[in-house]
């Protein structure tokens, strides 16, 4: 079956009506296993399905005129990828995973938009706190993220989202 946007929609053509674009998350994990969510990524045998989902929304805001939401007033400004990952970035699995998914998405989206934006590898911020802790993971993710776009030889994103944290003294860069 097909996707149905019902909350979708009304969000984007309330904010249209005040001449706002959206710039939502793709997410497909949605549901927690227990008290802890699920990982991000999606597993290989729903790849086609989060793909396929993936397209079907860039489509549907991107405001071309093809199979766009009836009204859309605003097209969408953009899309984020997985706001982040649910497992510990500094393990391999974890974040070759989730920036796979953000390579197979960033393609699935160009499909359906050439000119969409797209932000992928959202995490803290790689600073140092005063205090000297540090954050290895989001350092990790990117890391990896870098290197992402070295091995593959091509930018799939357009910008980075990064969680600023609060209730650090003043954080020095390391």
């Amino acid at each position: 079956g097909g996707c149905r946007f019902i909350l979708n929609d009304h969000v984007v053509r309330a904010l249209g009506e005040r001449d706002i674009a959206v710039f939502g998350t793709l997410n497909p994990q949605t549901l927690p296993e227990g008290d802890t969510p699920a990982p991000t990524w999606v597993h290989p045998e729903d790849m086609a399905a989060w793909l396929q989902f993936v397209e079907a929304v860039v489509e549907r805001y991107d405001g071309d005129g093809i199979d766009d939401m009836p009204g859309l007033a605003v097209p969408a400004y953009g899309w984020e990828v997985a706001n982040e990952p649910f497992c510990n970035p500094s393990e391999q699995d974890c974040r070759d995973a989730y920036l796979d998914l953000g390579w197979r998405s960033w393609h699935a989206a160009k499909g359906a938009d050439p000119d969409v934006h797209l932000s992928l590898a959202s995490a803290a911020p790689v600073l140092q706190p005063a205090d000297g802790s540090s954050f290895p993971p989001a350092r990790t993710l990117y890391e990896g993220y870098l290197q992402a776009y070295q091995d593959r030889g091509e930018v799939f994103t357009h910008a980075t989202v990064f969680h600023t944290l609060v209730g650090f003294s003043p954080p020095a860069v390391e």
